[in-house]
C-alpha cells in the first residue's frame, strides 16, 4: 500500500490562522442561510416532530408506539408535512428511555423545543471536532473538515438523531484516552439513545477495560430503569418483539437508507429476507469491528479505538443505516489517515467526508462539501491554493449537475399524497410504509450509494492493514488502563 506524508498543516501559522477564520465565518454565515431556508421546506425538522411527539405521548401516558395519539400531535406540530402526506404518521422507533430524554423539550412550546434541538445539534457538530482534535492532536479546524459536512448534512434538515450520539461516543472515546473511566462510561451509556450506534462502542470496552465494566453496568441499569418507569412491561416487550423488526421492514424502500436490507432487496431480495440478511451481517460486522477496536487500541496504546473502530463497523450495511449514521465512519477515517497516512485512507477519508447524497438533493450544501475539500486537500497532499481551488470549483459543477439529475424524477412541489386509513391501535410503521414506497429511488441512488460504499470499504481496508502491520502492541487493552 503506498504511503505518502502528509504536509506539516500545523506548522503553517498565519495562512493556517487565516483559512481556520474564514473556515468558521463562512460556517456562521451559510448555515444561517441555508438553515432559514431549509426551515420553510414541508420536511423541516420531521425527525425531531416524531420524537417530539413520542415524548408528548409518554406525558400523556400512552402507548408512543401506536398510530395514536402520535398521528394527532405530529398534525398539531407540522400541518404543512401532513397537509401534503394524509394519514400519515412518523414512528419513533426509539427505546423507552431514549424517549423519556425527549420529555424535557416535550414540556416546552415546540417553537421554544425546535430551536433549542437545532442548538444542540449545533454544539454537537462542534464537541465531536474538539473531541477528535484532542485524540488525534491536530488542530480543531482538521477535524471540523474531516467530519462536519458529513455529521451536519442531514441532521441540520430533518432534526435527525446521529449528530447527538456521535458527539458522545467521540467525547468518551477521548476521555477513555485520557483514563477517565467514569465519565466515558457515562457518556457511552448517554450515546445508547441510538442503541445500534453505540452498543458495539459500550461491548468494546466492557470486554477490554475491567475498569469500565461496572460504570457500564450501572448506566445499562439505569436505562433499564427509566424505561420500566415511563411504559408497562408488555409495551417494552412489544418495542423488541414487534416495533424494531416492522421499522426496518417499512424502511427497506426509503430511498435515504444504505443498509445491506435495502441494497439486497433493490437486487430482487424479498423484504422479510432482506431484513433478516441485513441483521445478521450488523452482528458480524459488530463481531468484526470488536476484533479490531480491541487490536488497535492494544498495538497503539490509545483506548479511544475502542470506540471509533468498533462503531465505524457497525455502520457498514446492517438493517437500518442512513447517512446520518454512516457519518459515525469518518472520525476512524480521519484518525487512519492522520495516524497511518496513505493513498487508500486518504480516498476514504474524503469519500466519507462528503455526503454525496444530501449534496445531490440539497445544494445548498455544496459549498460546505468543497470548503472541506480544500482544507483536507491541502493537510493531506500539499496542494497550492490554485490546484484545490480548482478541484473545489469542479466539485461544485459537478454537484449541481448531479443535483439536476438527481430531480428528474423528484415530485413536484405540492403533490399530495393519500395513504390508507391506519387504525389507531396499528403501530405507526403501518402508515410509513406506505409513504416509504410512495417515492421511487433517485437515478443518482446507486451512483451516490457507490461513492459512500467505496469509502468504507477503503476505511476498512486501511484499517485491517494498519492491524496487521508489524509493530509493539501491549497485547491487552486493559494494561494501558491505569
Amino acid at each position: 500500500m503506498a504511503v505518502f506524508r502528509p504536509a506539516p498543516f500545523r506548522q503553517a501559522g498565519l495562512a493556517y490562522r487565516a483559512v481556520a477564520a474564514m473556515l468558521l465565518a463562512v460556517c456562521i454565515v451559510a448555515v444561517t442561510a441555508v438553515v432559514e431556508s431549509l426551515s420553510r421546506t414541508v420536511a423541516f425538522d420531521v425527525d425531531f416532530v416524531a420524537f417530539f411527539c413520542g415524548a408528548t405521548t409518554l406525558l400523556g401516558q400512552h402507548n408512543p408506539y401506536l398510530y395514536e395519539p402520535l398521528h394527532t400531535c405530529e398534525i398539531a406540530m407540522l400541518p404543512e408535512l401532513f397537509h401534503r402526506f394524509v394519514n400519515l404518521a412518523v414512528p419513533a422507533p426509539l427505546p423507552p428511555y431514549a424517549l423519556a430524554a425527549f420529555v424535557p423539550f416535550a414540556l416546552l412550546p415546540f417553537q421554544a423545543a425546535e430551536a433549542i434541538w437545532a442548538l444542540v445539534l449545533c454544539i454537537s457538530v462542534g464537541v465531536t471536532a474538539w473531541s477528535i482534535s484532542r485524540i488525534l492532536e491536530i488542530r480543531w479546524p482538521l477535524a471540523l473538515a474531516g467530519t462536519g459536512v458529513a455529521i451536519a448534512g442531514t441532521a441540520l434538515l430533518q432534526g435527525s438523531l446521529a449528530p447527538l450520539p456521535i458527539a458522545l461516543l467521540c467525547a468518551g472515546a477521548a476521555l477513555l484516552k485520557e483514563s477517565r473511566f467514569a465519565p466515558a462510561a457515562f457518556a457511552l451509556t448517554a450515546a445508547m439513545i441510538e442503541p445500534h450506534l453505540a452498543l458495539p462502542a459500550c461491548i468494546a470496552a466492557f470486554i477490554a477495560v475491567p475498569r469500565m465494566r461496572l460504570p457500564l453496568a450501572i448506566g445499562a441499569v439505569i436505562c433499564l430503569a427509566i424505561s420500566f418507569a415511563v411504559l408497562p412491561w408488555p409495551v417494552i416487550v412489544e418495542y423488541f418483539a414487534r416495533v424494531l423488526p416492522l421499522h426496518a421492514l417499512s424502511e427497506i424502500d426509503n430511498t435515504g437508507q444504505y443498509s445491506l436490507s435495502t441494497i439486497a432487496h433493490r437486487l430482487g431480495l424479498a423484504a422479510p429476507a432482506a431484513v433478516k440478511l441485513g441483521f445478521a451481517e450488523y452482528v458480524l460486522a459488530c463481531i468484526a469491528g470488536i476484533w479490531l477496536a480491541i487490536r488497535l487500541a492494544a498495538k497503539e496504546y490509545d483506548l479511544s479505538y475502542l470506540v471509533l473502530a468498533s462503531t465505524a463497523c457497525a455502520v457498514i450495511g446492517g438493517s437500518f443505516i442512513h447517512l446520518s449514521q454512516i457519518a459515525m465512519a469518518t472520525p476512524f477515517a480521519l484518525a487512519i489517515a492522520v495516524r497511518k497516512p496513505s493513498y487508500t485512507a486518504w480516498a476514504a477519508l474524503l469519500l466519507l467526508a462528503i455526503p454525496w447524497d444530501s449534496v445531490l438533493n440539497w445544494y445548498a450544501l455544496a459549498p460546505f462539501a468543497a470548503l472541506a475539500l480544500v482544507f483536507l486537500l491541502w493537510y493531506f497532499v500539499k496542494a497550492q491554493a490554485a490546484v484545490a481551488s480548482l478541484a473545489a470549483a469542479g466539485f461544485l459543477v459537478l454537484a449541481y449537475l448531479g443535483s439536476r439529475w438527481a430531480q428528474i424524477a423528484s415530485v413536484p412541489a405540492g403533490t399530495r399524497f393519500y395513504f390508507p386509513v391506519t387504525r389507531p391501535n396499528d403501530l405507526a410503521e403501518a402508515s410509513w410504509l406506505h409513504y416509504n414506497t410512495a417515492f421511487a429511488f433517485p437515478p443518482t441512488w446507486w451512483l451516490t450509494h457507490a461513492l459512500t460504499g467505496a469509502g468504507l470499504l477503503a476505511m476498512l481496508g486501511a484499517a485491517l492493514w494498519w492491524a496487521a502491520a508489524n509493530g509493539k502492541h501491549a497485547g491487552n487493552p486493559a494494561v494501558i488502563a491505569r
